[in-house]
């Protein structure tokens, strides 16, 4: 039987061209994949972010009278930090926010006594005697105040009490607002105001 030699030639060129499709494929899919599972993970982790982001910090919103209190009384925000504890590494909200305010020392003390008894609070002063479970070095500690006694009432978080504290001039709050500089001195203070909670239940 006689066969035509041009389709033959051209059957193979037709098989030939499929065989280098196919070992292309095989070629970059791997990568294609990979590039694949790079966008969706990275659509997952912003869509987390911006949930995470939209969560609200109980800790912030804890502080957040006595923070009204401060701002009524002339201090200006300084700066704040804070985890709302929604991440797979802390499940713990605590929150502190930072103040600066035209006043002698004595007086902000008085202010921020105010702002807390305001909403509920009674400072206790803190001293190396009586430091209560502040983890902070004896030389600053008297310019710490707290007061650990008021439950909680967050039903979303454990059983436990609110730890609040409050300074006054404490050293160390340049450093914190990233470097801001906040004057000390006869007629200026710096405030902070924190609060930690019970974690999350699980």
């Amino acid at each position: 039987m006689w066969v035509n030699p041009d389709y033959c030639i051209l059957w193979a060129t037709k098989e030939t061209d499929k065989d280098m499709k196919l070992n292309r494929f095989k070629k970059y899919w791997p990568i294609a994949v990979l590039l694949l599972l790079s966008v969706i993970v990275m659509t997952l982790w912003l869509v987390g972010m911006k949930f995470q982001g939209n969560k609200n910090n109980f800790a912030a919103e804890t502080a957040k009278p006595i923070e009204q209190s401060l701002l009524s009384a002339g201090a200006k925000r300084a700066c704040e930090k804070g985890d709302g504890g929604y991440g797979s590494d802390n499940q713990i909200p605590w929150y502190e926010g930072y103040f600066t305010i035209a006043k002698s020392e004595a007086d902000a003390i008085k202010i921020m006594q105010n702002a807390t008894s305001t909403a509920g609070y009674t400072l206790a002063h803190a001293s190396p005697e009586n430091r209560g479970p502040l983890q902070v070095d004896d030389m600053y500690i008297e310019k710490w105040f707290y007061d650990y006694s008021k439950q909680s009432a967050n039903s979303q978080l454990e059983d436990g009490n609110i730890e609040l504290w409050a300074t006054v001039n404490a050293d160390g709050t340049d450093a914190v607002c990233a470097g801001k500089k906040m004057p000390i001195d006869d007629t200026h203070s710096v405030m902070s105001v924190g609060v930690r909670l019970p974690e999350f239940k699980r």
